[in-house]
């Protein structure tokens, strides 16, 4: 499956690349990566902390080569494929949309194998400005063509063929450290469109504040627009080819867990890992349910981290040793910001005046400061609900709240790209720990995709015969 071209720009620091000659400063001897099978079933004992997307991958490739424990600290499994039940329709507040160009291992995972059924989402784009009548952009679409006949849409749909085409050549050219700043000033297009368009857009892909947006790799940014195409490869005509999954994210997790074979799942108190502890060539995890100073919950030969960086920080620092606060540092160092997502039922507050100017994802500048996404799940559903980010909205959604929730999400700036490559450095460094690493911010950019290709890296050295990895 494809992994994504290697971040650039990666450094190891002094203690890890002692590491590297010996592991002294971890106390352990070089060659112990092969595990040690002790549990009933003879099979190697891995421990997976962390059961959002990831975590569930991981797990599911594992099972049936590996005895597994996944630990999650929440009552149910998926972190951010988070699905809410509302009115018979389950309806996803987190993660959601992929394509088969944009997702492409993830696309296989669900059509292929795991056979979850999915819903086609042509995302067409409005942008409006708060308090301004007539939208900034409206996307054509083969039903929607009056946008391609207004002359007031000239200069937007001008600025939005030279901005896809940019973001095509940026991701050709495999450079990550070009900035958002840099990419939108670069491109021949007025500063209007630039003010009112193209840096509201990528705010709103980002989910951040403009401020935010603008040191953020440009590459990691726009890569829903630069990879995907549309139904006729034609940005002018026909919108972007997005899928959903019919029944939300959770039915993904589903499936897989409902194949678990050889993994024990653990949750709340039991599934919240407090403290880890090398114990020669074992691992002893304890859980928050546990005696701290008494023997750990399980002892395993492997330990999967599919945690988000900033609690997985605070776990490896508990550890103790140069190699471990080397690696809490390392955690630190992927930026994170808070946002906020409601799900709501009327569309007056956020979406552009006139229906026929609604598209599946609808942008709005307010304040020239924050600029913020509304899904209208009406376009391709049969129910006719809104997905907003509300973290910085002057007003609240006019009509019933369904559902709200507060995510973290990342800071996808060129450092955190090559930090990538230093988490991954010092996993070879310190190989004779069995410690391995799985989550979005791992590798790529923040998606479903790169949750499952990190879920493969670890499947690959640890159960490289699984009939399942053959499928991806």
């Amino acid at each position: 499956m494809t992994m994504g071209l290697k971040p650039v720009g990666a450094r190891v620091s002094r203690r890890s690349a002692l590491a590297m000659l010996g592991g002294a400063a971890l106390g352990v001897t070089a060659g112990l990566t092969a595990a040690r099978p002790a549990d009933a079933s003879g099979l190697p004992r891995v421990a997976v902390v962390g059961g959002g997307m990831s975590g569930v991958m991981t797990a599911w490739l594992l099972d049936g080569h590996c005895s597994v424990t996944l630990l999650e600290s929440l009552p149910e499994l998926g972190g951010h494929a988070r699905s809410v039940a509302w009115n018979g329709h389950k309806i996803d507040i987190g993660a959601q949309f992929f394509g088969p160009r944009t997702h492409p291992g993830y696309w296989r995972l669900l059509n292929d194998v795991l056979r979850v059924p999915v819903v086609p989402t042509p995302m067409g784009i409005t942008v409006t400005q708060q308090g301004i009548s007539q939208p900034v952009f409206v996307s054509p679409a083969p039903n929607r063509m009056f946008p391609l006949q207004d002359p007031a849409y000239a200069a937007p749909l001008l600025a939005m063929g030279l901005f896809t085409q940019a973001a095509r050549d940026l991701e050709a050219s495999g450079n990550w450290t070009k900035t958002i700043q840099q990419f939108v000033d670069e491109l021949a297009v007025g500063p209007e469109m630039k003010e009112r368009l193209l840096y509201p857009l990528c705010a709103t892909l980002a989910g951040a504040s403009i401020a935010q947006t603008m040191p953020l790799s440009a590459r990691a940014t726009v890569a829903f627009v630069s990879r995907s195409r549309t139904l006729m490869d034609d940005l002018l005509t026909a919108p972007f080819d997005y899928y959903n999954a019919v029944a939300g994210l959770s039915d993904v997790v589903d499936h897989m867990t409902a194949q678990f074979s050889t993994v024990t799942t653990r949750l709340g108190a039991a599934g919240k890992v407090t403290k880890l502890a090398r114990r020669g060539a074992e691992w002893g995890v304890w859980a928050a349910d546990a005696d701290q100073g008494g023997a750990p919950s399980h002892t395993v030969d492997h330990v999967v981290l599919a945690l988000p960086p900033e609690p997985a920080a605070g776990l490896v620092q508990s550890i103790g040793g140069d190699a471990w606060r080397d690696l809490a540092e390392i955690y630190r160092n992927f930026p994170y910001f808070t946002a906020r997502v409601t799900l709501h039922t009327g569309p007056a507050t956020y979406m552009a005046a006139g229906k026929r100017n609604w598209s599946a994802y609808n942008t709005m500048l307010q304040d020239g400061k924050y600029s913020e996404g509304t899904m209208w799940l009406g376009d391709c559903r049969e129910f006719n609900v809104f997905k907003s980010w509300t973290t910085n909205r002057a007003l609240p959604p006019s009509a019933e709240i369904i559902s709200d929730a507060t995510f973290r999400h990342p800071l996808l700036t060129p450092g955190f790209i090559a930090n990538q490559a230093t988490l991954q450095a010092w996993r070879q460094a310190n190989s004779a720990t069995n410690m391995w690493f799985a989550g979005t911010h791992t590798v790529d950019i923040d998606s479903q995709e790169s949750a499952l290709v990190s879920a493969v890296r670890v499947a690959r050295e640890l159960a490289p015969g699984s009939a399942r990895l053959a499928q991806l």
